[in-house]
């Protein structure tokens, strides 16, 4: 079982993020990542974290977890989590909290590369597509929110 830990805030800078992304990718996968993977990679913390200034113990994507696997975690985050379309609701959520940068891109990556769940939205970060990674991670339940602007929102960093 995980130890909850205290909630920490781990900004970090784009370059940073960057770096990490292509050092855990060839970690994992033994090959660099394309310009577009870590653009899109980079995409998706931007808007999962505020542009990593909403980042904490290194969650690099905000995943969350029941608290009884083996990651440490934190949940004193209360957020407005969208149940259904213009349906909101506060939670409690518990959010895997990580001890260094590297060790959240790669959680990160295994989580989306490893997870049967997650298979059709990896496919898109294999052959980037932001549109249909965010539909992909939508219809897995990655994330609650309303699917069109969030999209919108994907689309448009990965295009930065």
């Amino acid at each position: 079982m995980g130890n909850r830990v205290k909630r920490v805030r781990t900004d970090i800078s784009e370059l940073e993020m960057n770096a990490a992304i292509i050092s855990a990718w060839k970690k994992l996968f033994h090959e660099p990542p394309t310009k577009e993977q870590v653009s899109l990679i980079m995409a998706q913390n931007s808007l999962e974290t505020g542009h990593r200034k909403n980042m904490w113990n290194f969650n690099v994507g905000n995943i969350t977890t029941d608290g009884k696997g083996s990651y440490n975690f934190f949940d004193d985050l209360t957020t407005d989590e969208q149940t259904s379309p213009g349906h909101w609701e506060k939670s409690n959520l518990k959010y895997r909290a990580y001890s260094s940068l590297e060790e959240g891109v790669l959680d990160y990556l295994l989580f989306l590369s490893k997870n049967k769940r997650y298979g059709k939205a990896w496919g898109h970060i294999i052959n980037p597509n932001p549109e249909e990674y965010s539909k992909a991670l939508k219809s897995a339940g990655y994330y609650t929110a309303d699917e069109k602007p969030y999209t919108k929102s994907l689309v448009g960093l990965y295009n930065k």
